[in-house]
């Protein structure tokens, strides 16, 4: 849930320009449901479609170095008899 919100925060200060060559498919809209922390109420979250595309990539690498820095971490504390 931090790394969403830290990829959120990331995407929303990016410039966003349209460029002439965007097919309409990046650019239709689609709303996911979220929840936030602390909260039973899902919110709505409209962005385009390559925006989601993006911000799936952003997560998927936070996670992926996230889990690397873990197992790093456990292997290093295993021998420590």
């Amino acid at each position: 849930m931090i790394t969403l919100l830290l990829s959120l925060a990331m995407v929303g200060d990016a410039p966003s320009t349209i460029d002439e060559s965007q097919s309409a498919e990046d650019n239709k809209r689609v709303c996911r449901s979220t929840l936030a922390l602390g909260s039973k109420i899902p919110k709505r979250v409209c962005r385009t479609q390559k925006e989601w595309a993006q911000l799936d990539a952003t997560n998927s690498s936070l996670s992926s170095e996230a889990m690397r820095d873990r197992q790093s971490y456990s292997r290093g504390t295993q021998n420590s008899n």
